[in-house]
């Protein structure tokens, strides 16, 4: 059944957004702000299929269909996208005060778009392949080794550079489009070797891009723990103290726990919707 794909991969997500949330060592975000970002990308996701359905992508002459499937139609245009969801929502937003949240927040974008992205995948092959004997663990498979890591780790750049941007004195104008093309070059070369069956190429790929991802990690935690050491030689307000104190008490797992039935109806309702503009 689709609803059982939908808990499965909503798990598998779940468990990538805790590690998400306990990366963020010094200032834990709420977690509201957290599955807003997800659900956003859920919706990223719905969008692009939409899209995709109605616009006719023309192959250049002058290059190969896997490599233009994989470089355009995949990695440009998906991590254009989840670029654009996290930035209009979350950086000029109050809780993107620190380096290390442009990671945390594109990530859990990224966590919502392939979450969505599989189960769009689940319900395109609903009928037979879900008939099939040892569906589940063909399923687990994809989801794990492919969509929602790999989208996770993709946009990690486009997150850093972005939160480097913004709180520089003198921003530099290049970060942001570089954080992209690193983004887009690590996705395109991942698809690129899956497309032309070397999967091995595309496991290496992965590889080094965790590798830079924990290089990032390591900087943003660094530059987040200088700024808050000099913003805790600043005296603040009390009342402004006790404000941020109950946004933070307000954000517990309670709402995990409220928010995943609903995320999973969320999900379900969108591909309804996809199943008759589709169709």
């Amino acid at each position: 059944m689709l609803i059982d794909a939908a808990l499965v991969m909503f798990l598998i997500a779940l468990i990538f957004g805790l590690i998400v949330y306990f990366l963020d060592r010094y200032e834990k975000e709420p977690i509201t702000s957290l599955l807003f970002g997800f659900m956003a990308g859920m919706t990223a996701t719905f969008l692009l299929i939409i899209a995709k359905n109605y616009i006719y992508f023309v192959t250049p002459p002058f290059v190969g269909e896997p490599f233009f499937k994989a470089f355009f139609r995949a990695a440009f245009v998906e991590e254009i996208l989840k670029f654009l969801t996290f930035y209009i929502l979350f950086f000029r937003a109050r809780v993107f005060n620190e380096p290390l949240d442009g990671i945390i927040y594109i990530s859990m974008v990224a966590l919502g778009f392939a979450y969505m992205e599989n189960i769009g995948y689940a319900l395109k092959y609903t009928h037979p392949y879900f008939a099939r004997p040892g569906y589940a663990s063909s399923l687990l498979s994809i989801t794990l080794a492919r969509s929602i890591p790999g989208h996770l780790l993709f946009s990690s750049f486009a997150g850093y550079y972005t939160g480097i941007y913004k709180f520089e004195l003198k921003r530099r104008s290049y970060l942001i489009p570089l954080g992209l093309t690193l983004a887009v070059i690590f996705h395109g070369f991942f698809d690129y070797f899956l497309f032309i069956g070397k999967s091995a190429f595309a496991f290496y790929t992965v590889l080094i891009n965790l590798i830079l991802f924990a290089f990032l990690l390591r900087k943003s935690w660094k530059l987040s723990r200088i700024m808050f050491e000099l913003m805790s030689s600043i005296e603040v307000p009390q009342d402004e103290i006790q404000e941020l104190v109950e946004e933070d008490t307000g954000a517990s797992f309670t709402s995990l726990l409220i928010a995943g039935p609903i995320i999973i109806g969320y999900a379900l309702f969108l591909n309804a919707l996809l199943f008759f503009i589709l169709r």
